[in-house]
């Protein structure tokens, strides 16, 4: 009986976690971590990689690593096709 009602309220948490997730996307609220660069960085370093450096220097010149740099390219990439 209790494994019942145990099942029920995990069922009642996760419909209410599920709705208020729902309602913060609506508002535009984003979840994760901060961004280590803002848009107008990513914008700067598309502008640096047409010019054809790379991105351990693109990342040296923003203060972050390659890594990141590709990540935000990449990401910016997708949104653009999409």
């Amino acid at each position: 009986m209790l494994a019942a009602i145990a099942q029920l309220e995990r069922a009642l948490i996760l419909a209410r976690t599920k709705e208020g997730r729902e309602r913060a996307n609506a508002q535009g609220r984003r979840f994760g971590p901060e961004l280590k660069l803002s848009k107008e960085q990513i914008a700067h370093a598309q502008d640096l990689q047409r010019e054809g450096r790379g991105l351990r220097e693109i990342g040296a010149l923003l203060g972050c690593s390659a890594a990141t740099v590709s990540r935000a390219l990449q990401k910016k990439e997708e949104e653009e096709i999409a």
